[in-house]
């Protein structure tokens, strides 16, 4: 998460919704500077889930489409020609609603990239929404639903490659769930970048 002053916006946080995060301080510390990511990067620990979410500034909330779509460009530049970043991870970038509530339709762009583990063109049928993203990660990971919309939201589980390269999966009998068919376990990274204009990142 970018920090500059005002430019930072609590509510494009989703985790401090959260009471187990809110009120736990060593959860509270997992949320960082968005510096953090190229630290991690540049040392080689990215962590299995980020949440990436610019500031009001480069997310067009405070300037314009241009704005953002450069800063975005040059952003997805550096990282996506990264074989450090984009090696095993799956990256997504997705954007909030519009402000037209009476347009039912609000049909919202989401892309992703991670040649590691996705179907090359594949065309997965269905009308998906911003809760298919957690229950991807809940699939993924074999974790319990929150128990909301993410309980119906339609599945992407279908974006996955039948097989996935052995060294970014491991052997393990303690979790459960869609991901872990023949106990294979995908250990990829997910960044969602979210732009509020909106820019999701999963790896």
């Amino acid at each position: 998460m970018e920090l500059s002053n005002s430019l930072y916006v609590r509510r494009h946080n989703p985790f401090m919704f959260s009471t187990t995060v809110r009120n736990n301080i060593t959860e509270c510390e997992k949320i960082v500077n968005a510096a953090q990511l190229e630290i991690d990067l540049a040392n080689k620990q990215l962590p299995q889930f980020s949440f990436y979410t610019p500031n009001n500034k480069n997310n067009a909330h405070d300037t314009d489409l241009n704005y953002a779509g450069n800063y975005l460009q040059n952003w997805l530049n550096i990282h996506l020609n990264n074989p450090a970043f984009m090696n095993g991870t799956l990256l997504i970038v997705t954007f909030d609603e519009d402000n037209n509530n009476a347009d039912r339709t609000n049909h919202i762009p989401a892309f992703m990239w991670g040649t590691d583990y996705l179907h090359s063109g594949v065309n997965i049928s269905g009308t998906f929404n911003h809760y298919s993203l957690p229950k991807l990660l809940e699939e993924n990971w074999g974790l319990g639903s929150l128990g909301r919309n993410d309980v119906t939201a339609p599945s992407l589980m279908d974006i996955w490659r039948p097989t996935v390269n052995s060294n970014n999966a491991s052997i393990d009998t303690t979790v459960t769930g869609k991901a872990s068919r023949n106990a294979i376990i995908r250990k990829l990274p997910v960044v969602i970048c979210y732009l509020l204009i909106v820019i999701s990142m999963i790896y």
